[in-house]
């Protein structure tokens, strides 16, 4: 059985979509892993903030560590968003004192 020019280009049309698949799953995975360690640094001795991993969620976590400087901040936005469903309202809130901080 003899695979005709048709079928082959669908072969490698297959092969590159699952080669495309792969390396942006690849790069999910290092993007989480950086997110893992910055979570891991910030949050392994501190013993105030520690139950809030658990309460909200890796978004919101990884929201607040991007923005938020000091472990009070982070505190406070974290206990803040468990009230709150949406959380463009925190991270609205999180924008305006990060620029109203430093005039």
């Amino acid at each position: 059985m003899e695979i005709t020019n048709f079928e082959k280009t669908q072969l490698n049309f297959i092969s590159e979509i699952k080669q495309k698949i792969r390396q942006a799953q690849y790069e999910a995975m290092r993007a989480v892993n950086v997110q893992l360690a910055q979570f891991y640094t910030e949050y392994h001795d501190v013993i105030n903030l520690v139950p809030l991993v658990r309460e909200i969620s890796w978004s919101k976590h990884v929201t607040i560590l991007k923005r938020c400087k000091d472990n009070l901040e982070r505190q406070f936005y974290g206990k803040f968003s468990k009230f709150f469903k949406k959380f463009t309202i925190i991270s609205k809130y999180i924008i305006n004192f990060a620029s109203t901080k430093h005039l």
